[in-house]
């Protein structure tokens, strides 16, 4: 190239034309020996990988074996503690056991471990698949009063122990092994856990003793009042010896000779009664029973016709000794409530002003506090209860608002008390069986409501019940079971939940028992009337002290 300025030529080198630099490429030999390195260090990198996968895997199995497993025991548990009674089980040692019992809806069920490694469970005959894969399931059953040496004698089994083992999912989890021990409310009587007491049963009446009432008076006398021959009503003082375990009557007084039917008592003081009830042309009736508690023998003193027009299905309460609150079904199907004072110093009888609280039939009235009384009745296709409270100036009655304790029906409802919060109101279904509801008053004694769910004591049938206190949790109920047995169970009550169960099975007191009545005696016995077949007129002990949880 000619540099312009001065004619000199200058050679340009070309950038392609610069020496380049040298690059040292990899050998083979590197080229394995780098391999080789990886190698060795995925070797040892990969089976952490694999342990952590395994682990993971081993956990979620343990996870799901656990979830299974509680699932299985709580299941488990939950329903056999409410059994009325265990009808089989497997040896103790058997390791793919199987156990049945009767609940309380009167239907067998059973837990088994069947071929494929699976819990089936259901009503016998209709087993399904509730849990699994488990690789033993043991029943190991025991007594009351023996919790060392296992037992398969059904009648004696008050507690069961669980054990099963869940197996892992993954080949190298360990399996779950789940131990329960529980409490049996069944068989709570051990081998002599019928309620009634042998030998107890009296006729009172052989020709005629429908519908019958009872009413303590002391621990050994108590007064029946009931329909006898012709219609007409009837008294007779019962004798009850607890020890013995035997039932004895004096000679029936007829009271009124036209007619006395649906009887109900309250006492005025320890020689008098009041006895309310559909007399003459069905009009309602009050008359004052008196008891020579030297000769036992029943007198009456003044009666009084307290509706000239219609009542039915009457209930009585006592306020005090002159006043005694008392409710029926009146000739257009209201209920009314009066209060019923007695003259002391002539022995008559006069009613103050009355009260229509509700359209419906068959009241029961129960004593709450002060002078508040729930009620509770057959409202049109429900049944209702309500608060009734007494004004001790003018004697006038006031009710709450209702509160409906079943939508399908509420016939022959009767209460009792649990404390002085929670009660029992157990009635006739429009099936004609048998429920049993908790109620709730609140402190001011203005409003009652319902808590927990209504329980079936008597499935088939269980028509005109009839309750007694026991204690706080528990009572006893009496009823016409199928085919107008006569029927008494143990009710168990979770006063938290409202949850009502039978403890210990229900027992058969009577081929025919009918329109029953409970009063207590002594501690956990208690008096029963009825009628049987032929109308006659019957009473039986029944001793509950076996079925209540120790």
């Amino acid at each position: 190239m000619i540099d312009s300025a001065n004619g000199s030529c200058i050679e340009i080198i070309r950038q392609s034309d610069a020496p380049r630099g040298f690059h040292k490429a990899l050998t083979m030999l590197e080229i394995i020996i780098a391999l080789a390195i990886m190698m060795v260090v995925f070797a040892a990198v990969l089976p952490q990988f694999r342990n952590i996968q395994n682990s993971w895997a081993s956990r979620q199995g343990a996870a799901e074996a656990l979830q299974n497993g509680r699932v299985l025991v709580g299941h488990m548990s939950r329903n056999l503690s409410k059994a009325a009674k265990i009808k089989a089980v497997s040896a103790p040692t058997t390791t793919e056991g199987y156990i049945e019992f009767e609940a309380n809806d009167a239907i067998t069920y059973r837990y088994e471990l069947s071929s494929n490694k699976n819990v089936w469970f259901g009503p016998v005959g209709s087993l399904s698949e509730l849990a699994g894969p488990v690789s033993r399931l043991q029943f190991t059953c025991y007594s009351l009063d023996d919790l060392d040496n296992p037992t398969t004698d059904v009648d004696q089994i008050r507690s069961v122990k669980i054990q099963t083992t869940v197996a892992n999912s993954t080949s190298l989890g360990r399996d779950q092994t789940f131990t329960a021990q529980i409490y049996l409310e069944a068989n709570a009587g051990m081998a002599a856990a019928n309620i009634v007491v042998e030998g107890s049963q009296l006729r009172f009446d052989s020709v005629n003793g429908q519908k019958p009432a009872v009413i303590k008076i002391d621990d050994a006398h108590y007064l029946c009042t009931y329909t006898g021959d012709g219609y007409d009503g009837y008294a007779v003082v019962l004798t009850v010896d607890a020890g013995a375990g035997s039932i004895t009557c004096g000679t029936p007084y007829e009271f009124d000779s036209d007619k006395g039917v649906e009887t109900a008592l309250s006492k005025i003081d320890d020689t008098h009664y009041l006895c309310t009830y559909t007399g003459y042309q069905d009009d309602g009736w009050a008359v004052i029973l008196t008891v020579d508690t030297g000769t036992w023998t029943v007198t009456k003193e003044g009666s009084f016709e307290f509706d000239n027009k219609y009542a039915i299905m009457t209930t009585v309460a006592r306020i005090d000794d002159e006043h005694h609150l008392c409710s029926y079904s009146d000739w257009d199907n209201d209920c009314q409530a009066v209060v019923l004072t007695v003259n002391k110093a002539t022995w008559t009888i006069t009613k103050e002003t009355p009260l229509q609280y509700a359209t419906g039939a068959d009241p029961t009235l129960l004593w709450v506090e002060n002078s508040s009384y729930l009620c509770a009745y057959k409202g049109g296709g429900n049944g209702e209860v309500v608060i009734l409270t007494v004004d001790t100036g003018d004697w006038t009655i006031s009710s709450s608002a209702a509160c409906t304790f079943s939508t399908s029906g509420g016939n022959w409802p009767t209460l009792c008390r649990l404390d002085d919060r929670y009660y029992l109101c157990a009635y006739t279904s429009s099936a004609n069986t048998g429920w049993v509801r908790m109620l709730e008053v609140n402190d001011s004694m203005t409003v009652v409501s319902t808590r927990g769910s209504g329980f079936e004591f008597g499935p088939g049938q269980g028509k005109r019940p009839a309750l007694a206190e026991i204690d706080d949790e528990s009572s006893i109920v009496a009823w016409d079971g199928i085919g107008d047995a006569g029927v008494a169970a143990v009710l168990s009550v979770d006063t938290s939940t409202g949850t009502i169960t039978i403890n210990g099975g229900r027992f058969d007191y009577h081929e025919k028992g009918m329109a029953p009545a409970l009063t207590n005696v002594q501690s956990r016995i208690y008096l029963g009337v009825y009628e049987s077949s032929g109308d006659t007129g019957w009473a039986v002990l029944f001793d509950t002290a076996g079925q209540v949880r120790p």
